[in-house]
């Protein structure tokens, strides 16, 4: 992306939106008070329901150690912690085994079989193997692609993760617009709002270079006439740059049919010369994928690996 593509898009996302949350995940922060608590997800109160939690705003798979929740009760977390945030954990297990991103285990393995397996812990990658599969192959001095498969996953419900996300960090004002977005979260039947999971936007920085700290953003729509969506959340880790419409139909009705801008937010990653890759995937199908292969490469200016040949575990 050259510097006057980069413009452009700040032009267009500065004439159709305004940015009305933007959390770097650097201290750590509570939203809503813990005065007289009602959940955000099912609409209950105390006693009804309990809030001894811990609820991590952005999910601790992705090393959020700072922002938290005071509006989700401790059923809501637990429901959605087994289900939406699990299935964006598997989906995303390859890409932390790549990019050596632990989560709150502070280690994470990628097992492939008894003698074939690799073991993140401290930024650094252990592997043991007898030589049968290739875990990790050497593309030239500079690039090693990691061959591992995601663990099983359902598509919408990695869309339904980021979309509860993006209604985490909505102003309260805002939330009265997603009373029907909050009960398709809640429920497992197919619904209109799942064609949105068509336009998701994923993007893979393969370098040394990543963000800093987690990236956590939120636009409205200026002009509620415009043919674009009235809410679009972006949320930017380690590699990986997740950009999603927020299903709105209260404010979105009229796109019903349509085709729509959906532009893509330029980072400051977008300046370097690093080779990208991503696009546009859909996550809109209710079935679950076993297997999946997800071969990442990663590019460095050197490369450290400690390699056991054995069947050490």
């Amino acid at each position: 992306m050259n510097i006057e593509d980069i413009c452009n898009l700040l032009n267009w996302w500065n004439e159709n939106y305004t940015m009305i949350a933007d959390f770097n995940l650097t201290e750590k922060e509570f939203l809503g008070s813990k005065e007289n608590r009602k959940c955000r997800f099912c609409g209950r109160s105390e006693p009804d329901v309990k809030f001894r939690k811990i609820a991590h705003a952005i999910p601790e798979s992705i090393e959020n150690i700072n922002l938290f929740s005071n509006y989700e009760c401790d059923e809501c977390n637990k429901k959605f912690g087994d289900t939406i945030e699990s299935d964006f954990s598997n989906y995303l297990f390859p890409g932390r085994i790549a990019s050596c991103i632990l989560g709150k285990k502070g280690t994470i393995t990628y097992k492939f079989n008894d003698n074939n397996r690799i073991d993140v812990q401290n930024g650094k990658w252990n592997i043991t193997t007898d030589n049968t599969v290739k875990l990790i192959e050497e593309i030239d001095d500079h690039t090693l692609q990691f061959n591992i498969k995601r663990q099983p996953y359902i598509p919408i419900n990695v869309y339904k993760a980021l979309v509860k996300m993006a209604l985490t960090v909505m102003p309260e004002e805002e939330i009265v617009n997603f009373e029907d977005t909050i009960k398709w979260l809640q429920h497992d039947n197919i619904s209109v709002e799942d064609c949105f999971g068509q336009t998701v936007i994923s993007r893979f920085f393969p370098g040394i270079e990543k963000f800093p700290f987690i990236k956590a953003s939120l636009f409205k729509r200026k002009n509620d006439t415009d043919i674009t969506p009235a809410y679009q959340f972006l949320l930017c880790f380690s590699n990986y740059y997740f950009q999603i419409v927020v299903p709105c139909f209260k404010k979105d009705i009229h796109l019903d049919g349509k085709t729509f801008s959906f532009r893509v937010f330029p980072t400051p990653l977008d300046y370097l010369e690093t080779q990208k890759s991503g696009g546009l995937l859909n996550f809109s199908s209710h079935t679950r994928i076993c297997n999946e292969d997800a071969p990442i490469q990663m590019h460095f200016e050197r490369k450290e690996m400690s390699i056991n040949s054995g069947t050490e575990s």
